[in-house]
């Protein structure tokens, strides 16, 4: 079953999903309290850098909403921690640059790897 925000899920029995959490600092390293969630970062002052959290502690499945509130110049770069891969369509760079009110849903596979499975507009 394929959870939906403001629902809930039979895999999610503690509720629904968190949207728009805004994260005002630049930089900000994620931790597994923050799976689950849609996180927008705001970067129209700085570029600024999201480091996903071990993909192990987030643990398999686990998926993370990244939106950048970015001006046309600036933009948020989406980075696995050093110990894991984030994992793009296509290819396998270590970072991703997200600009534009770009936004993308990342996944755990409970191991080393972070796996970017959709991306908004």
């Amino acid at each position: 079953m394929t959870e939906q925000y403001g629902q809930r899920n039979i895999n999610n029995p503690e509720g629904a999903r968190s949207v728009a959490n805004t994260v005002a600092a630049p930089d900000f390293a994620l931790t597994a309290a923050d799976v689950g969630k849609a996180l927008v970062f705001d970067t129209t002052l700085a570029a600024g850098i999201a480091t996903l959290p071990l993909a192990a502690e987030a643990g398999a499945g686990a998926e993370i909403t990244v939106i950048a509130a970015t001006a046309a110049t600036l933009g948020l770069t989406l980075a696995a921690d050093p110990a894991d891969t984030l994992i793009v369509p296509g290819g396998s760079p270590p970072v991703v640059m997200v600009t534009n009110n770009a936004s993308f849903i990342v996944r755990s596979d409970g191991g080393t790897n972070w796996y970017i499975v959709a991306g908004l507009a």
